[in-house]
C-alpha cells in the first residue's frame, strides 16, 4: 500500500512507476486520492512521445520501493 506521503514525495522528486517485472512505465503525473480516507488510489503516468499523454494506474497492491512504486497490474492494465 502506498501512503499519501510516499506518493507525494515520489511525485515531487519526479518518481517513476515501474511494472512488476521492473520495466519503467513512466513518471508520476497526478495523484488521485479517495475522498473518504485521503489515501492515494490512482496515479497518472506520463507516457507517449515527450510525455504528452497520461495513463491511469491503480495503486491497489502497489509497493513503494526506495526509488519507484511498482504497479502490480503491469503495463497490460494501463488504461
Amino acid at each position: 500500500m502506498t501512503t499519501k506521503q510516499q506518493a507525494e514525495s515520489l511525485a515531487r522528486s519526479n518518481g517513476n512507476v515501474v511494472s512488476s517485472s521492473g520495466e519503467k512505465i513512466g513518471a508520476i503525473g497526478q495523484i488521485y486520492v479517495d475522498d473518504s480516507t485521503g489515501e492515494p488510489t490512482f496515479v497518472t503516468v506520463k507516457t507517449g512521445l515527450f510525455d504528452t499523454s497520461q495513463s491511469f494506474v491503480p495503486l491497489d497492491n502497489a509497493t513503494p520501493p526506495s526509488t519507484a512504486p511498482t504497479s502490480a497490474s503491469g503495463t497490460t492494465r494501463i488504461w
